[in-house]
């Protein structure tokens, strides 16, 4: 699980163990030591979830089912890197993420303060406009990511949310207009919290402090929830109708685009929110560690045994037998070594050190 701050990943860490799931932090405020304990236990044992920033990451040597984003990593590249250490053993693994833009300005800020030349600045400012983009798209998401490496995918993943639960879209020109007028109307001084209250009529602080709530266009958008707006914003951004400046503190302004959007009222296609199912995506992984698999049984027995085995050898479980190795025993059901031979992953040396202590558990 990637946070982007120490603090977060002490806190969801926490947060898991109350829930009673075996997580371990991960961030350079740590000591080595405690760090090293962290990630061989991770490594090693089963069952165990780490909690990291982007600190944690090279050198992940075993088989991951899940990666889970709660911020914005820092780019594309960092993305599809980190959740790519998911699956690598051919079964599936998912992926998530979530993010607001309090994430993005702080990932400017830190653009901003890195010291590093305008040059450089400049290009990762774009790679983040781009990351933003690919957050709120509704198309393939594999299409979007092999567009942004310079490669073409002909046809739609099949694996990815906007593949397995397609997004409804609909004509938001008219909301599109609301928006524009309202940041127009409060002088392109404002940031998104900022812009969505005084669509909705909500008179916060902030508003009342600017005097907001007096201006015609206060709550002209009523007529949709404030969780639609958000999205309706965030959705503009990433298709570059409005810009975030990311230099001037996350104000929503308008754009070249902007002045084209209201001139030729073309339409704008919005991922519809529907209040009354929102719902987890499908998950598209294996239960293969969980009481819903129906051989959940079989694995667990095989999968403690592989532990104990890895624990008095001091390596990896994987190196034992892989995940894919334990659910084709129980596929297939030998009953003699020989027959072990047609399992995937059981070679000679391993059928030899391993293959009849498995062949018992599972006969047992």
């Amino acid at each position: 699980v990637y946070c982007m701050s120490r603090k977060k990943v002490e806190d969801i860490a926490k947060f898991l163990k109350q829930n009673k799931i075996n997580a371990l932090p991960y961030h350079a405020g740590l000591s080595n030591e405690v760090r090293k304990k962290n990630h061989d236990r991770f490594i090693k044992e089963d069952d165990v979830v780490i909690v990291a920033t982007n600190a944690f990451g090279l050198g992940i040597d075993r088989h991951l089912r899940f990666v889970a984003h709660l911020d914005l990593p820092k780019n594309i590249e960092a993305y599809s890197q980190e959740v790519g250490r998911a699956g690598r053993d051919g079964l599936p693994a998912n992926a998530f993420m979530t993010y607001s833009f309090s994430d993005v300005i702080q990932l400017n800020n830190w653009i901003q303060n890195s010291g590093a030349p305008k040059e450089k600045m400049i290009l990762d400012q774009r790679k983040l406009k781009r990351l933003i983009a690919l957050c709120e798209s509704v198309d393939c998401r594999r299409k979007v990511i092999l567009n942004y490496f310079g490669e073409e995918y002909l046809n739609d993943c099949g694996n990815c949310d906007n593949c397995l639960t397609p997004p409804e879209k609909w004509d938001g020109k008219l909301e599109a207009k609301v928006v524009v007028d309202a940041i127009q109307a409060i002088d392109e001084r404002f940031g998104s919290v900022h812009l969505v209250d005084f669509i909705c009529g909500e008179e916060s602080e902030t508003i009342k402090k600017w005097n907001h709530q007096k201006l015609p266009l206060f709550g002209s958008g009523k007529h949709l929830e404030e969780k639609q707006w958000k999205s309706i914003v965030r959705q503009m951004i990433a298709s570059n109708v409005v810009s975030i400046d990311l230099a001037g503190y996350g104000t929503i302004r308008s754009n070249s685009n902007t002045k084209a959007f209201i001139s030729n009222e073309m339409p704008i296609f919005f991922r519809k929110y529907n209040k009354e199912k929102v719902k987890r995506q499908k998950d598209i992984s294996e239960t293969i560690s969980t009481g819903k698999n129906k051989n959940s049984a079989e694995f667990e027995k095989l999968r403690r045994l592989r532990l104990e085995l890895a624990t008095a050898q001091n390596v990896p479980p994987y190196l034992i037998f892989s995940d894919k190795t334990l659910l084709d025993l129980i596929k297939k059901k030998p009953k003699t070594l020989n027959q072990m031979t047609k399992v995937f992953g059981i070679g000679e040396i391993k059928l030899q050190k391993y293959g009849k202590l498995f062949l018992d558990e599972l006969n047992s």
